[in-house]
């Protein structure tokens, strides 16, 4: 069984919410940590918190590999090649 880490907190340094960038809304538990865990596959520290309004679970990483992580997760397709990324869409 996947757990989620849920370790962003207010004054723990280099974890504070500022050092960190959402690269992924996830709409349940498992796409959230199956996401989190890819990334943490390519080496990317990733956590999972859950977004303001309660209804998502964002995906994010230190700031400075959030570029790295987004070239990850949204590759750009080459011409003739079909790819879906699973996202919830908010509306």
């Amino acid at each position: 069984m996947c757990k989620l880490k849920q370790v962003i907190k207010k004054g723990k340094g280099n974890m504070s919410p500022g050092n960190y960038q959402k690269v992924y809304s996830a709409c349940g538990t498992l796409l959230a940590a199956t996401v989190q865990s890819a990334l943490e596959r390519a080496g990317i520290p990733a956590v999972v918190k859950y977004a303001k309004n309660g209804a998502f679970l964002d995906v994010l990483v230190p700031q400075a590999q959030a570029e790295e992580a987004r070239r990850l997760l949204y590759p750009e397709r080459r011409s003739g090649e079909i790819y879906f990324v699973p996202a919830c869409e908010m509306k």
